[in-house]
């Protein structure tokens, strides 16, 4: 009974390997996608990994998982491949850092450059939160869709802190730092109940600088000036019909109608464009980039 159980688990193991292979034999031999024309459709819901993080059992799980560098990847090839007349991009969800939302931006801008315009597509931008980076991130694309229920919540940026100092007290432990100056403020969380005078300058330094980007890339991509921009900070919460009338969207649509604007892409190529998803699209090109010359790029993370 036991030497039959061992059978079964060693066909089954087997199976799967030779499944699992023949898999990644099938992904292999797909072509990227250059051929017919294509609308790829990108969709931001959640927060992006610089760099993907290997799976455990991959001949189980052989997809390369989203991440930015799979993004830049596709970007790079859609820059080139004619076949792609333009970008959908729905944004949910860009909590993933200045940063990060700075080099989406610059891929966008360079797609668009290239002729592939990237229309964007907002439910909404913070509502009941901050949808600063959500819409920094939107207002770099060719055109920008808001639904008519939604609105933009410019709420800026601000900073806040975790401060230990009272609940060690309480267990009678007494905190002990060396720090080199007075803007050595990393030690605080353990020292103090609130941030010093010293690392409240530094705090302000770093979200005025942040901000000012912000709004500068707003500002050059809605063809506005600094000014305006500040005083859709000031006036947030916007309406969709306010968002419209100020110039902070191009237009309302609602999800189909949207879509059927696409159709317009590519000199009315757009109609007959396979709608492909973005992802699948640079796993694609991720995977027939095998085999030839390569320039490493490593992502540092933390």
């Amino acid at each position: 009974m036991r030497r039959l159980f061992f059978l079964l688990l060693l066909v089954t193991l087997v199976g799967l390997v030779v499944a699992g292979g023949s898999y990644l034999l099938l992904q292999r031999a797909e072509a990227p996608g250059w051929g017919s024309d294509k609308i790829l459709t990108l969709t931001l819901d959640r927060p992006l990994r610089e760099q993907a993080l290997e799976p455990t059992l991959p001949f189980l799980d052989p997809e390369e998982q989203a991440s930015l560098a799979l993004l830049y990847r596709g970007f790079l090839a859609a820059r080139t491949d004619p076949s792609v007349v333009g970008v959908a991009l729905y944004i949910q969800d860009a909590s993933f850092g200045l940063a990060k939302a700075q080099e989406f931006r610059r891929q966008i801008a360079e797609l668009d450059k290239a002729g592939k315009p990237v229309h964007c597509f907002l439910e909404t931008a913070g509502e009941g939160g901050n949808g600063t980076l959500e819409y920094y991130l939107a207002s770099a694309c060719t055109s920008l869709a808001l639904a008519p229920a939604g609105e933009i919540n410019l709420l800026g940026l601000y900073a806040d802190g975790l401060f230990l100092r009272g609940g060690l007290e309480k267990l009678r432990i007494e905190p002990s730092f060396l720090t080199a100056g007075e803007f050595k403020s990393a030690a605080e969380i353990f020292t103090e109940v609130r941030h010093s005078p010293a690392a409240k300058v530094a705090l302000d330094a770093l979200l005025d600088s942040f901000f000012s980007q912000i709004v500068d890339g707003i500002a050059a991509a809605r063809e506005r000036d600094a000014e305006t921009v500040r005083a859709w900070v000031d006036a947030a919460p916007v309406s969709a019909a306010e968002a419209l009338e100020k110039g902070l969207v191009d237009e309302l649509a609602y999800p189909d109608e949207f879509r059927d604007g696409l159709d317009a892409l590519g000199d009315g190529a757009g109609e007959d464009a396979e709608r492909v998803d973005f992802l699948d699209y640079a796993r694609g090109v991720s995977r027939h980039l095998a085999g030839g010359k390569r320039i490493a790029v490593l992502f540092a993370q933390g």
